[in-house]
C-alpha cells in the first residue's frame, strides 16, 4: 500500500488526472477492498487462512502492476478495483492468520502484527520516495516493488 502511495503523483501525471479522478481510483480500490472482505471470511472458513494467504498475498502485489502500467484512466479504475480486492481478501486472510499464530503462541501479539504492517508501509513508501527522488521511473519502482513482494509473500505465508 505504501508503494502504491508513493507512487500516486507520478501517476496522476502521467495520465493527467486530476483531483477528482485521482480521488474516484482511490474510492474504487477502497470498493474493491469492501466487496473482497465480505468474500474472504467464508473462504478462510473453508480453506484456511494459510491458504488463503498464500494465494490473495501475492495476487494483490501483483495486482499493483495494473495501476502502475494502466495506459488510460478507465484501465486504472478498473485495475484500482482488481488491486482493492486484493488488498481486501489480504487483510482478511492476514487477520485470520494472526488469530491462529497468537493462539499458537499463548499470549497476546495481534497487535505487534498490526505495527507491523503499518511499518511495512512506511518502508514502502520511503522506499519508493527514495527511488523517485533517485530519478528512477516510477513505473519501473512499482513493477519491480509489484514482483519481489509477490515473492515475498510465499514464504511468509
Amino acid at each position: 500500500m505504501g508503494l502504491w502511495a508513493a507512487g500516486l503523483p507520478s501517476l496522476n501525471d502521467r495520465l493527467d488526472l486530476g483531483p477528482r479522478l485521482l480521488g474516484t481510483v482511490l474510492l474504487l480500490i477502497s470498493g474493491g477492498a469492501l466487496v473482497s472482505m465480505l468474500a474472504a471470511g467464508p473462504l478462510v472458513d473453508r480453506f484456511g487462512s494459510r491458504r488463503v494467504c498464500w494465494v490473495a498475498g501475492p495476487l494483490s502485489a501483483l495486482a499493483l502492476l495494473g495501476p502502475a502500467l494502466a495506459p488510460s484512466y478507465g484501465m486504472l479504475a478498473a485495475l484500482a478495483v482488481v488491486f482493492g480486492i486484493g488488498l481486501g481478501a489480504c487483510e482478511v486472510a492476514m487477520n485470520a492468520h494472526s488469530v491462529e499464530v497468537e493462539r499458537a503462541y499463548g499470549r497476546p501479539i495481534i497487535s505487534a502484527f498490526h505495527g507491523t504492517w503499518s511499518l511495512g508501509g512506511a518502508a514502502g513508501g520511503a522506499l519508493t520516495a527514495l527511488f523517485l527522488r533517485a530519478g528512477v521511473d516510477p513505473q519501473l519502482v512499482l513493477v519491480v516493488a509489484a514482483v519481489v513482494v509477490a515473492l515475498l509473500y510465499l514464504p511468509a505465508a
